[in-house]
């Protein structure tokens, strides 16, 4: 069986999301899955203050921003601070790729700030995506809910339930050592 691919969309102004978007990716890959990273641009300018300067800097240069390619490529779409940057542009492509039934068969996860999936907000409902209903996250940190998150993506993808791999299935996919601290 092929790999799932997984497109990891994030938007990050301190680098914080960044590391969520970071374990669930980590997390993809536990699952056995091919990731893609990208970033969402900044819907504003900049915080303006040293550390969060650099910090956009480097992401800017470090991930491109999600195109249509992506999105087509991917068999799962994890989604993290869709209520931070500049999303229009993504919420376009994928009204677009839903008009052509190019939604049809994936599958998506929205992450919050704690790293637990929760129900996509207004902005992104009604698409063909099967969104995975919130799961877990109870205890923990938020970077290793943002990893069971990850992996549940790339599980739904592989083994397609309705409502989509229970937290347990994705909590207890691999050995805890490979937990993100």
């Amino acid at each position: 069986m092929a790999p799932s691919r997984v497109l990891i969309t994030f938007h990050s102004r301190t680098g914080e999301t960044e590391k969520l978007a970071g374990a669930a990716a980590l997390g993809a890959v536990q699952a056995r899955a091919l990731v893609r990273l990208r970033r969402v641009p900044d819907a504003g300018p900049p915080i303006d203050n040293a550390p969060n300067r650099e910090a956009i800097a480097r992401m800017r240069k470090e991930y491109a921003r999600p195109a249509r390619g992506d999105i087509e490529w991917a068999d799962a779409l994890v989604l993290v601070g869709v209520e931070q940057g500049d999303w229009s542009a993504w919420r376009i492509l994928l009204r677009q790729l839903n008009d052509t039934g190019g939604l049809s068969g994936k599958v998506a996860v929205v992450i919050d700030d704690n790293g637990r999936s929760v129900a996509p907000p207004e902005s992104i409902r009604g698409f063909e995506l099967t969104v995975l209903s919130p799961a877990g996250g109870e205890g923990g940190n938020a970077r290793r809910n943002a990893l069971i998150q990850g992996r549940r993506a790339a599980l739904a993808v592989k083994s397609p339930v309705p409502g989509g791999p229970r937290w347990s299935e994705a909590e207890g996919l691999l050995p805890g050592s490979h937990d993100v601290a």
